[in-house]
C-alpha cells in the first residue's frame, strides 16, 4: 500500500473519517505529552519485534502462531489507548493476554493443538474446544509454571474485563459525562478520551499487559530471548511497570 499524506476528496466530510482524524491527532498528542509512558510501550514493542524477526524452524511452531497474534494485539491496544479509545483498548489487551496463555497452553500440552485446529469440523469439536480452552485451564497451566507472574497476569486480566473487555460498570463509567442542560440531565460518553487519569491508567495497563505477555513467552522461548538479547531490557522495563 502506497502512503499518500494528502487526504482524498471528501475525506473529513463524514463522521467516520473525522473520527479517524481525531484519533490520529490524539495519538500524536499522547506521543508528545506522555513521553515516559510512550517510551515504555515502545520499548516493549521493540522486544516483540526482535522476537518476531526471522522465525525459521522455531522450537515451538504452535506457540509462535500465538506470539505473532499477541504482538499484533499489543500494537492494536497501544494504538487504541494512545488515541483515547480506552474501553476498546482494554478489550484488545484481553485478547493479547489470551493469545499468550493459549500459546503457553499448547506448548505445554501439544495434544490440545489438534483440538483447537478442528474447532469448526463439527458441533462436537466446537464444544470440545470450548471445554478445553477455558480461561481456568489456560491460566491454571501458566500458574503451575510461574505462580508469581500468573497472579500478576490474573490481576491484569480481571482489569481488562472490568475496564472494557466486557460491558462492565467501570468500563462504561470511565468516559461517561453527565451534565445539566436547560433543566434536563444529558448523558454522553467520550469515544475518544482526552488527557486525564483514565488515559494514564490505560497507558500503564497496556505496558503492564505487554510486559506480562513477554514474560509468559519467555517461559516458552528461553533460548530465543537469549539469542536476540532482550532479557536485560525486559527486566529493566519491568521495574517501571
Amino acid at each position: 500500500m502506497i502512503l499518500n499524506t494528502t487526504p482524498p476528496p471528501n475525506w473529513g466530510s463524514d463522521e467516520i473519517t473525522r473520527y479517524i482524524d481525531v484519533a490520529r491527532n490524539n495519538s500524536i498528542a499522547t506521543f508528545v505529552h506522555k513521553v515516559s509512558a510512550y517510551s515504555t510501550v515502545s520499548g516493549i514493542s521493540t522486544i516483540f519485534e526482535k522476537l518476531n524477526t526471522d522465525h525459521r524452524d522455531p522450537e515451538s511452531i504452535n506457540a509462535v502462531l500465538f506470539l505473532l497474534r499477541a504482538h499484533s494485539a499489543y500494537l492494536a491496544s497501544v494504538s487504541l489507548g494512545m488515541s483515547g479509545q480506552l474501553c476498546e483498548a482494554y478489550a484488545v489487551m484481553r485478547l493479547c493476554i489470551e493469545n499468550a496463555l493459549y500459546g503457553h497452553y499448547v506448548h505445554m500440552n501439544s495434544d490440545v493443538m489438534e483440538v483447537w485446529l478442528s474447532r469448526h469440523e463439527s458441533e462436537d469439536n466446537m464444544k470440545k474446544v470450548r471445554d478445553v480452552f477455558t480461561i481456568k485451564n489456560v491460566m491454571g497451566s501458566f500458574h503451575d509454571k510461574d505462580e508469581r507472574m500468573a497472579n500478576a497476569i490474573q490481576t491484569l486480566y480481571e482489569r481488562t474485563i472490568d475496564m472494557g473487555g466486557h460491558p462492565n460498570e467501570r468500563g462504561l463509567m470511565q468516559t461517561l459525562k453527565i451534565k445539566k442542560v436547560e433543566g434536563n440531565t444529558e448523558y454522553t460518553s467520550d469515544y475518544l478520551a482526552g488527557d486525564g487519569p483514565p488515559l494514564d491508567l490505560c497507558l500503564k495497563s497496556v505496558a503492564q499487559v505487554g510486559g506480562g505477555v513477554l514474560f509468559i513467552f519467555r517461559h516458552i522461548f528461553p533460548e530465543r530471548f537469549e539469542q536476540v538479547d532482550v532479557n536485560r531490557t525486559l527486566e529493566g522495563l519491568a521495574q517501571n511497570l
